[in-house]
């Protein structure tokens, strides 16, 4: 009995030893994980236009509320987006100035592409 209580023993520290191991070698690391806020890397700022840049800016964090069913905020496609940006003192140049809009929080790269798109006339 006392030989099936070690083996027993050896076998619950062998197998929570491996769990250790294997859940440790984590392969991910921090610049891949965390890229979409690096705004030192992979920001074009030289050729900000919509369907390139914006149109996926907008559908990813702003679409799902500004989908039309909101006529004076509509960004749910290039002309209502273009639209919206161009009024002088909207609620988006009020954005792209503090990135703060419920939700929705932009990356440094995404805030100075839409800053540029709409100082560039929203094209």
């Amino acid at each position: 009995m006392h030989n099936n209580f070690l083996g027993m023993k050896y076998r619950v520290f062998f197998i929570l030893v491996s769990f250790v191991l294997l859940t440790a070698c984590y392969n991910d690391n921090e610049e891949d994980i965390y890229s979409k806020f690096n705004t030192t890397q992979n920001c074009d700022t030289i050729d900000v236009n919509y369907s390139e840049n914006i149109k996926f800016i907008l559908n990813a964090n702003c679409a799902s509320c500004h989908d039309g069913s909101h006529p004076s905020c509509n960004l749910n496609n290039y002309t209502n987006a273009r639209s919206y940006a161009l009024l002088p003192n909207t609620n988006l140049h009020t954005y792209v100035e503090d990135n703060t809009h419920k939700d929705a929080v932009l990356s440094d790269c995404e805030l100075k592409q839409l800053k540029l798109w709409i100082e560039n006339g929203a094209q």
